[in-house]
């Protein structure tokens, strides 16, 4: 089996159960002989010739570039994402920019002979009925079991790489998008706003692994319409609850909130929070609602209005684009020929200014002089 043809299989296999249709009902609208036909072609073990895929194209509602262009991402409900007031039109540009920054990560990858793993890990024991505590727990089992230590936002990142094969890359959307989680039949993708404090960008992070490690019991809705991280929010739905209190307890895990509020002496609570929320990489109101999630403290209205106006005062920079793997293999991709600058450009949607930008940012010579 050819690449190609397991990538048109695919494609038309992913189509079709789009479109709802069952392999019968496909191969009667093309006419085939037996569905077996069909079904050879899904698997990648027959070829489809030029008149076929038209006629796929028509009978599936899709361009033939969908079927043949290995830059696409190809594949019903991929994406989740977390929003404040965001508009359709906002969510289907940032959409086409985000597939094609995936699908271009996967082909890189392909171009450099690593082949990816349709397996994907997933958290067993989460399930819907779940109630928030527990999910919380299991976030800090995972956090026990990536050995992310006693700030674990600031690991995070690169054990959802090593760990989980997760692809976390920064990119430039709208102030509206926070982030947004993709998975793929072999892949799973987080995309984080890099204009985002960095507090709400590591609680993106954690919300968005969530969706991923429980995607096949709980898909999550296309859209989720965030608050204050931590806060509780009665209209949501509730895997975005569950996704909540999992990342609570992955950044903030008990035992070391539990120790830092035992050593915290007279300090003033804003005080206290100021300096801990700092510390662990999360915002001062995730911090307060664990404190009283863990019966720490109990909240009152006065009290949440002061934690409410509390922000930090430091001047943030961005996190460059992308991710150091990323940009490095893109290197490597245009070093050796196998891809081109200006289809590089036209993947990423940049300029030959802003693409020298990308590799300057991570201490790289840009490979290409135009």
């Amino acid at each position: 089996m050819d690449t190609f043809t397991q990538l048109v299989g695919e494609r038309i296999r992913l189509a079709r159960e789009g479109a709802g249709l069952s392999q019968e009902k496909l191969t009667q609208a093309l006419g085939f002989n037996d569905r077996q036909t069909l079904s050879t072609i899904e698997l990648g073990q027959r070829r489809v010739s030029a008149e076929e895929l038209v006629c796929f194209a028509k009978a599936l509602g899709q361009s033939v570039d969908y079927f043949t262009d290995p830059y696409r991402v190809a594949g019903a409900d991929a994406f989740s994402y977390r929003a404040k007031r965001t508009t359709a039109a906002e969510l289907r540009a940032f959409e086409v920019k985000a597939g094609s920054l995936i699908a271009a990560q996967r082909r890189f990858q392909e171009l450099l002979s690593r082949p990816t793993s349709p397996a994907q890990p997933q958290i067993a024991m989460l399930t819907p009925q779940a109630s928030l505590d527990f999910a919380a727990l299991q976030g800090e089992r995972c956090a026990a079991a990536w050995h992310l230590g006693d700030a674990p936002a600031l690991r995070l990142r690169e054990a959802a790489a090593k760990n989980l094969g997760v692809v976390v890359l920064h990119v430039d959307a709208p102030r509206t998008i926070s982030g947004a989680a993709c998975r793929l039949a072999d892949g799973a993708y987080v995309l984080i706003n890099r204009a985002e404090p960095a507090a709400r960008r590591n609680f993106d992070l954690g919300h968005e692994l969530f969706h991923i490690l429980t995607w096949d019991k709980m898909p999550p809705p296309r859209v989720d319409q965030i608050s204050e991280e931590g806060e509780p929010g009665a209209k949501r739905p509730k895997v975005e609850k569950l996704a909540d209190a999992f990342t609570a307890g992955l950044l903030m895990p008990s035992a070391t909130v539990q120790n830092r509020w035992a050593q915290r002496g007279d300090q003033a609570l804003a005080e206290w929070l100021s300096a801990n929320a700092r510390d662990l990489g999360v915002s001062h109101l995730a911090l307060y609602w664990r404190l009283v999630n863990l019966r720490l403290i109990k909240s009152d209205a006065d009290l949440l209005r002061r934690v409410d106006r509390l922000r930090s005062d430091a001047v943030e920079s961005r996190p460059a684009l992308y991710s150091a793997d990323f940009v490095r293999d893109l290197h490597t991709l245009i070093t050796e020929g196998l891809v081109t600058v200006r289809r590089v450009l036209t993947l990423l949607d940049l300029d030959e200014d802003e693409l020298k930008g990308v590799f300057t940012s991570y201490q790289m010579k840009p490979p290409f002089d135009l």
